[in-house]
C-alpha cells in the first residue's frame, strides 16, 4: 500500500444483527439472527485485515432520518477527521474479501 493510503478510512455502515434479521428474513427464528452476526463479523474481519482505519457505524451511531442523510453524515465525519478518501462497506456482502478493498483503494 502506498503512503497515500494512510489518508484512507473505511466505514462499516450497517445495522446490528438483530435489526438486520428483522429486515432481511432469510431463515426462521434465531438462525436468521445468527446468520447476520456471521455476515457482520466476516465483513469486519475483511476490513480490519486491510490495515486501514475502520470505523464502525451501526444504526445507533448513524445520524439522520433517511439512508442518504445517514451515510452522508458518516462520510462527513470521516472527512472531518482529516481523511482524504473514504470507502464504505455494508455487512451484507458475504463475498467481500480484503483484496476487494485493496482494489478500491488503488482505484481511488
Amino acid at each position: 500500500m502506498s503512503s497515500l493510503n494512510k489518508s484512507t478510512a473505511i466505514l462499516l455502515f450497517s445495522r446490528n444483527a438483530e435489526e438486520e434479521s428483522r429486515h432481511k428474513d432469510l431463515f426462521k427464528g434465531e438462525k436468521n439472527k445468527s446468520f447476520h452476526q456471521v455476515l457482520r463479523a466476516h465483513a469486519y474481519k475483511q476490513l480490519v485485515n486491510t490495515g486501514l482505519p475502520v470505523f464502525d457505524f451501526p444504526e445507533k451511531k448513524q445520524v439522520g432520518i433517511t439512508f442518504g442523510e445517514r451515510i452522508a453524515n458518516a462520510f462527513s465525519e470521516a472527512f472531518n477527521m482529516g481523511f482524504e478518501q473514504v470507502i464504505v462497506a455494508g455487512s451484507d456482502c458475504p463475498e467481500l474479501e480484503t483484496a476487494d478493498i485493496h482494489k478500491a483503494v488503488e482505484a481511488l
